[in-house]
C-alpha cells in the first residue's frame, strides 16, 4: 500500500513539475524580449525577467543563461549598479558558450569601463 501511495505520489509530482516546465518555456520569449530591452520596460523589470530565465536555464547550462546574464549585466550597469555588472559580465564570459557573445561582452565592457580583467586572456 505504501508503495502504490509512493507511485501515486510520485506520478503527481512529475506532472506538476512537467507542467511548471511547460509553462515556463511558454513564457520565454516574454522574458526574453524584457531582459533584452525589447520591451521598453523598468530596469528593474529587465532585471527581474533576466534573473528569471537566469534560475531557470541553469540546470542545463543553456545559452540562453549565457545571454541573460550579460543582459542583465548591462540592466545593472544602466541602472549604476557597477558590482553586479561586472559579476554578471564575468560569469557570462567565463561560462564559454558562445565565440560571439564572449567578443560583445568583451566590448561592451571596455565601452561601459568595467574592463573585465578576464577579456583578452585566451583559453
Amino acid at each position: 500500500m505504501c508503495i502504490g501511495l509512493l507511485l501515486i505520489a510520485s506520478a503527481a509530482m512529475g506532472a506538476l513539475v512537467a507542467e511548471q516546465a511547460a509553462t515556463f518555456f511558454d513564457q520565454t520569449p516574454k522574458h526574453w524580449s524584457r531582459c533584452s530591452g525589447q520591451d521598453n520596460v523598468s530596469l528593474d523589470s529587465r532585471i527581474e525577467s533576466c534573473t528569471t530565465m537566469i534560475d531557470s536555464f541553469r540546470a542545463w547550462k543553456h545559452k540562453k543563461s549565457a545571454d541573460a546574464l550579460f543582459q542583465r549585466g548591462r540592466a545593472y550597469h544602466e541602472k549604476g549598479d557597477r558590482e553586479r555588472a561586472i559579476a554578471d559580465l564575468t560569469l557570462a564570459y567565463r561560462m564559454r558558450i558562445d565565440p560571439k557573445l564572449e567578443k560583445a561582452i568583451c566590448e561592451f565592457s571596455h565601452q561601459a569601463d568595467l574592463s573585465i580583467f578576464l577579456c583578452g586572456a585566451r583559453r
